[in-house]
């Protein structure tokens, strides 16, 4: 979707004065990030649906190879991130407590990537 007249204009502006500290935490794919958003918003319920999988298919993959407290949390609960091919298996995750993460800040918890 493209935006004309005075609205582009303000888009346009919105873009070229965004403060510095919104360009060095999202880099410069911003713009291509919101057109992406907005992409998504109409998009039929099985096409949100794969997305949505899709998208906790790579989180759930990242936290499971990157932290050694997710893969032990995981491995403990019998869980593997392969295994969650259906967002009706989310209730396969193991849930996590405020004790979990107070515990394990300094062990593992965040990613080593």
């Amino acid at each position: 979707m493209k935006y004309q007249g005075l609205r582009r204009i303000l888009f346009e502006v919105y873009f070229a004065t965004m403060p510095l500290h919104a360009w060095t935490i999202t880099g410069r794919g911003t713009r291509k990030k919101y057109f992406e958003l907005k992409a998504s918003e109409t998009l039929p319920r099985e096409k949100l649906d794969e997305l949505q999988l899709t998208r906790l298919q790579i989180i759930l993959r990242h936290a499971y190879e990157t932290s050694e407290f997710y893969k032990q949390h995981f491995d403990a609960h019998g869980v593997h991130p392969s295994e969650i091919t259906s967002l009706n298996h989310l209730e396969k995750l193991p849930f996590l407590s405020k004790d979990n993460v107070r515990e394990n800040l300094d062990s593992g918890l965040i990613s080593n990537a």
